[in-house]
């Protein structure tokens, strides 16, 4: 029973050790150095898709056109959630019936110079 004590204490103590230890030291987190003001390429989007639950988009690659449909609210994305997130879009098209545009839905597409609301 003693060296169960022991052991038992031990195992507490190096829990304990470990538990306190910041990962940070063992593990590197350093931040690359990044220049957001270039990109390789931006992203590609789906032709059709869903940003709502009854809301729809339609992207024409060629123009760089993207057209917002249906009726109620886009998804309210978190940062870079969005499949517009860092796209080519030139402008946007939101149909009458689409009562608002989610959170981070156009962010970082730099290309983007016009909407049209209705």
């Amino acid at each position: 029973m003693k060296n169960f004590k022991k052991i038992l204490a031990s195992l507490l103590v190096v829990v304990m050790v470990l538990t306190a230890a910041p990962l940070s030291g063992f593990v590197g987190f350093e931040q690359p150095d990044i220049d957001w003001s270039i990109r390789a390429s931006a992203k590609v989007i789906a032709v059709n898709g869903k940003c709502g639950e009854n809301v729809t988009y339609t992207y024409n690659d060629a123009t760089k056109e993207l057209v917002i449909s249906g009726t109620g609210a886009m998804t309210d994305y978190s940062y870079g959630g969005s499949p517009f997130h860092q796209s080519d879009i030139k402008s946007v098209v939101i149909s009458e019936g689409v009562t608002s545009i989610g959170d981070w839905a156009f962010d970082q597409c730099s290309n983007l110079s016009a909407i049209t609301l209705p």
